[in-house]
């Protein structure tokens, strides 16, 4: 017998995801405190970059760090230039030029 929650679009733990999201995301479907996280910090004496910290980070998954300038329209391009690190299950990319416009981030997780 087929199960509704666990289609594809279908957001079975109540969290405003979708049960493929989860699953790209290397997240538990039915746990909603099963998360990717983003987060932005400033990089000491380097007032020109900001750090993305993100996790979890899964084995077979790819992930690109994007940005844009304006929230609500435009395209999303691969950020560039970068620094990256990986510890402990999570990995932080450096925007070594964050200066001038304001922007946006996001990480776009694929798995091949």
């Amino acid at each position: 017998m087929d199960n509704p929650q666990a289609a594809p679009g279908f957001d079975a733990d109540g969290t405003g995801r979708t049960n493929l999201f989860k699953y790209v995301a290397g997240l538990n479907p039915l746990d909603p405190t099963s998360r990717f996280a983003l987060r932005i910090e400033d990089v000491a004496g380097q007032p020109n970059q900001r750090k993305l910290i993100f996790s979890p980070i899964v084995a077979g998954r790819t992930y690109t760090p994007v940005v844009r300038t304006d929230l609500a329209c435009g395209t999303w391009s691969a950020l560039t230039p970068t620094a990256q690190s990986k510890t402990a299950g999570e990995r932080s990319v450096t925007d070594l030029d964050a200066i001038g416009a304001r922007k946006f981030y996001r990480i776009e997780i694929a798995k091949p």
